[in-house]
């Protein structure tokens, strides 16, 4: 497994966790044939809810980051730039770009 993927496993346990309150929610409702106290309902849709929220939430973050250009050590200090870069914005000596 790759680095890359620790936000997909942890997006996957978030919804794994709301999927099981989500069943647990609707055994509740067959159990009490729809005479549920509503605090128990909420917290266990709230619970749901965040584990949700949780997981959209790591999923939009790596798939955000995926997005941004990755970036080499300049060959003269070392400093991390873009590579296309022609120039090292840290050490201002021309360079020949990285080729994709």
């Amino acid at each position: 497994m790759n680095d890359g993927d620790g936000g997909r496993v942890a997006a996957y346990q978030q919804l794994r966790a709301a999927q099981e309150g989500l069943h647990q929610l609707d055994a509740l409702i067959v159990a009490c044939d729809g005479a549920i106290g509503a605090t128990l309902v909420r917290d266990h849709a709230a619970a749901a809810r965040s584990q949700v929220d949780e997981a959209v939430r790591l999923l939009a973050y790596e798939e955000e980051a995926s997005r941004q250009p990755a970036r080499v050590p300049c060959s003269f200090c070392g400093q991390m730039i873009m590579p296309a870069a022609t120039l090292c914005g840290f050490c201002w000596r021309k360079r020949t770009p990285a080729r994709a």
